[in-house]
């Protein structure tokens, strides 16, 4: 195992440590969660993350893991996704100034269309 704290690993590291059991998905994904949380005021780049979900979403991950189901080849470790425009059943906020200006720039009853 590496000497790097969980949350410093790369995706592909996660990965390979989750699928040789050095750790659950669940050890991976505490320390990104605190690491998020403790940076977040600072660089406020998340606009929607729900810890309690994360934690159960890893959790049934690893129950699958160790009944001896076969995992996808990104099942197991959490994923922030950034500037994405919809999730299930929530519109996420995007700059609604450029999506504004970019209807008034190219509006389909624009004349030079």
């Amino acid at each position: 195992m590496t000497d790097k704290p969980l949350h410093a690993l790369s995706l592909i590291e996660a990965l390979q440590g989750i699928q040789n059991r050095q750790f659950t998905s669940e050890a991976y994904a505490e320390p990104l969660l605190a690491r998020s949380a403790s940076l977040d005021k600072e660089i406020q780049a998340r606009t929607r993350l729900k810890p309690a979900e994360a934690i159960k979403a890893v959790r049934l991950s690893d129950r699958y893991r160790h009944s001896g189901g076969t995992p996808g080849p990104l099942q197991g470790p959490p994923i922030g996704i950034k500037d994405i425009y919809n999730e299930q059943d929530e519109t996420v906020k995007f700059r609604l100034e450029m999506e504004a200006a970019f209807k008034k720039e190219w509006s389909i009853s624009d004349e030079r269309i």
